[in-house]
């Protein structure tokens, strides 16, 4: 048997490439959104005070280089029970970066024994946070997603006006060929 192989052009590629590009960040963020939600819902968390327990750099060296996060745990009690948590953000609890500086000046925020406001889930008073809401980079996260995904769909429809003689006639071409050969 012979098969006939489908080779794409290189726009054809490139057109494909944004619409999966598009749709893996569209999925990511999809994956994402039940996280979001939390943050978003946690603007209307209650807050107690709290105190800081312990504050390190972690450190994990990865080949060549070294990435840190800042270890921040800190203790607070809600209807009499101590909870203890490490987010300080919601959606990005343990995020490492290679920026030694960025870690050394958040540890530094939070030194041993200091006071803070924990913001804390009534529903789930385990999960407490040192800042609440959404952070900005995810909302750009989405508007990225968004726009890669629609450019390509943008290129692929493209794509298909200019191979299909029939979608760049259109309607009105098509029905008075039909009429004349009549």
């Amino acid at each position: 048997m012979d098969q006939e192989q489908v080779a794409l052009k290189p726009k054809q590629r490139k057109d494909l490439g944004y619409l999966l590009i598009g749709s893996a960040l569209m999925l990511f963020f999809l994956l994402a959104y039940p996280k979001y939600q939390i943050a978003r819902d946690s603007l209307a968390w209650p807050s107690v005070e709290g105190t800081v327990v312990s504050s390190s750099v972690e450190k994990r060296h990865n080949g060549d280089t070294n990435t840190y996060r800042a270890d921040v745990r800190f203790a607070y009690i809600v209807d009499g029970r101590e909870y203890v948590s490490n987010q300080l953000y919601l959606m990005s609890p343990h995020s490492y970066t290679s920026r030694r500086w960025k870690v050394m000046d958040t540890v530094a925020s939070y030194p041993l024994g200091t006071s803070v406001t924990v913001f804390y889930n009534p529903n789930t008073p385990s999960l407490g946070t040192l800042y609440r809401g959404p952070q900005t980079v995810h909302y750009g996260l989405l508007i990225a997603s968004i726009s890669v995904l629609l450019i390509g769909m943008h290129q692929i429809r493209r794509g298909i006006k200019e191979q299909d003689p029939d979608y760049r006639a259109g309607p009105e071409s098509t029905a008075g060929e039909q009429n004349s050969s009549e």
